[in-house]
């Protein structure tokens, strides 16, 4: 199994989400952490991405931080679980 959409590309303070891994190649810029929607992080190798390791806490971590700093819920989202906090960014950004 592959690498799972949506996919998260974080500059802090700011977040992208993409559907395809095509859309996040043409994007990539330097210094951005990539992850797919289960905590997978990618990185550049080539002209694609590999998994490089899984992290599903650090995701949750930066995506808490960023909904908080956008101030995009209204309660605390310290007990969500990673695919609400995903699905939630996306509802608030939309896609790239």
């Amino acid at each position: 199994m592959g690498p799972t959409p949506p996919f998260v590309l974080i500059a802090s303070p700011n977040c992208c989400f993409y559907r395809s891994l095509d859309d996040v190649v043409a994007a990539y810029v330097p210094d951005v952490e990539i992850y797919d929607a289960h905590g997978s992080r990618l990185t550049q190798v080539g002209h694609g991405l590999a998994v490089t390791s899984v992290e599903p806490e650090e995701l949750a971590r930066l995506l808490r931080r960023w909904l908080d700093h956008v101030d995009a819920s209204r309660e605390s989202t310290t007990s969500w679980p990673l695919w609400l906090l995903v699905h939630a960014g996306v509802e608030h950004a939309g896609y790239a």
